[in-house]
């Protein structure tokens, strides 16, 4: 199917060599809790996009390229804390689709009594 098809064509070191970039560009300021300027979370959101479509495709297959790329890329953690997904069911309930999502920052000072609400 298509998730195959694109696990077998991608480069997945190129693209964990364009996340180490992107990283490398704003992790002093994300270490720091400073405020991101405009081209710099327009390169926060390529990377975060990028890194969504591998964990998303690693859902569908194991392949060593593949999951090496993406857990080896310099802005792993920081990337997955802020990985969110929601399960939706369609239909009769005999298909669960998973929706990855970028968690907003702010979301990080919520306590848990208010994600509750």
């Amino acid at each position: 199917a298509r998730p195959e098809l694109m696990v077998q064509t991608i480069n997945f070191g190129a693209i964990q060599n364009i996340l180490d970039v992107l990283w490398r560009k704003v992790k002093d300021v994300v270490a720091s809790g400073g405020y991101l300027h405009e081209d710099e979370q327009a390169l926060m959101g390529l990377a975060f996009n990028l890194f969504i479509l591998m964990y998303q495709l690693r859902t569908f297959s194991e392949d060593k390229e593949l999951v090496t790329a993406l857990v080896s890329c310099e802005g792993f953690e920081y990337f997955q804390s802020l990985l969110g997904v929601v399960e939706i069911a369609r239909g009769a309930g005999d298909v669960l689709e998973k929706v990855y999502f970028h968690i907003p920052h702010i979301c990080q000072y919520l306590t848990d009594e208010l994600k509750m609400e």
